[in-house]
């Protein structure tokens, strides 16, 4: 079970303030990175009491255009800790084993070596593809099923709030009531669990499941799922998703 006060170790948030340090490393000098930087050993406490309250709340991201023309929406560097310090305690606790994105599952060439282990017992093999999933995630679905895996309300709040996030520039709003971010660490975790009832339908029929998401250029995802099946009439159908859900959505990080 996960609760708010396994993130709030100093193992897990020196973890995520490392990872933080070398992942904006290159920022520039007046990118909030370097102030949070200096003050850590404050901020860091801060963190903890404002995080074990449940006051703790997910700034305004800001929306940037990056040097090859692509808007990003930024993290406050203090949220973008926080995120990475769930990724790090919910990614071993979740229930994510077919997704080889996630870390620590074997990566593409697992998914291959896992393919290819059963293939002598398999007539056919299916190669497809989640149309803008990322997008398309909705938050309430995802939350209620993320409620039964996950007790303390202060973490599903947390959650949420990454969730339904804004960003801004120039005065102009962006708001998300569908999708989760991409670029965030906490969005490969989220986005598997969130298959974890398309897994357990595919096992149920017979069909051996090995999905993996990887970046591809300028900012887009490639969502890929192998089937492996004796016979192709066991494959389910599923409805297409509605137009609205297939639109390319801003990275953030």
């Amino acid at each position: 079970m996960v609760v708010i006060e396994d993130i709030i170790t100093d193992e897990v948030l020196e973890s995520a303030y490392a990872w933080l340090c070398k992942r904006r490393q290159g920022y520039p000098c007046d990118a909030d990175v370097w102030s949070f930087r200096r003050n850590w050993g404050q901020e860091k406490a801060r963190l903890k009491a404002d995080l074990l309250e449940g006051s703790y709340k997910v700034s305004l991201l800001s929306r940037v255009m990056l040097k090859n023309q692509e808007d990003i929406d930024l993290f406050s560097a203090r949220d973008a800790l926080v995120l990475k310090a769930l990724s790090l305690v919910l990614g071993p606790r979740l229930s994510i084993s077919k997704c080889t994105h996630v870390k620590g599952h074997g990566g593409g060439k697992g998914a291959v070596r896992q393919v290819l282990r059963h293939l002598p017992h398999h007539r056919f093999v299916l190669r497809t593809d989640v149309q803008s999933y990322y997008a398309s995630i909705d938050h309430e679905l995802l939350l209620d099923h993320l409620s039964v895996a996950i007790k303390d309300t202060s973490v599903l709040n947390l959650i949420g709030q990454y969730l339904k996030r804004c960003a801004e520039r120039d005065g102009l709003y962006w708001e998300y009531s569908k999708g989760i971010a991409l670029g965030s660490p906490l969005s490969p975790i989220i986005g598997a669990f969130f298959l974890k009832v398309l897994d357990e339908r595919m096992e149920r029929l017979g069909l051996y499941v090995k999905r993996w998401l990887r970046w591809v250029n300028a900012g887009i995802r490639e969502d890929g799922m192998v089937l492996v099946l004796r016979d192709t009439g066991v494959l389910p159908v599923f409805p297409a998703p509605p137009k609205e859900a297939q639109s390319r959505q801003t990275r953030a990080e």
